[in-house]
């Protein structure tokens, strides 16, 4: 009796952990990872000094946020949300209902990201990556982060 027992916990345990390899992380949970990434190097541009340090953390939340299939997405730049999801607004919007708060912060944050990769004033370019960092974190607010 306890040698079945044992034999049936281990195999719904190892069910259990297959599924959720197998099946991943939901496009909600992708999201919220990728934005943590996405804050980190957005504050990481805030907090520089330099044009072109700000500008190569504000390709790496662009590459979050767009993600490989995105407009502004940069190959030729780091992807630090590389196997977190497929890009942050590609997984909210394919989390429907869930993400439709988060969605407009996001889009937001990247019109403004893509507008200011053609600043080079270095004061503008801090204010605006400022602003952009403010809207996502308000995306991290609306998924309860």
């Amino acid at each position: 009796m306890n040698q079945f027992r044992f034999e049936f916990i281990f195999l719904i345990s190892f069910f259990v952990f297959t599924t959720g390899y197998v099946f991943g992380a939901s496009t909600i949970d992708q999201a919220k990872a990728e934005l943590d990434t996405a804050v980190y190097h957005g504050k990481a541009s805030a907090d520089s000094d330099s044009l072109d340090t700000m500008k190569a953390h504000l390709h790496h939340v662009l590459n979050c946020i767009e993600g490989p299939e995105g407009k502004a997405f940069a190959s030729s730049e780091a992807n630090p949300c590389k196997g977190q999801g497929n890009g942050i607004i590609p997984d909210l919007m394919a989390a429907g209902s869930q993400g439709v708060q988060a969605l407009g912060h996001v889009q937001e944050a990247d019109k403004i990201a893509v507008s200011s990769l053609g600043v080079s004033d270095l004061h503008t370019l801090h204010g605006n990556v400022e602003e952009m960092v403010n809207h996502l974190e308000e995306a991290s607010k609306a998924l309860g982060m």
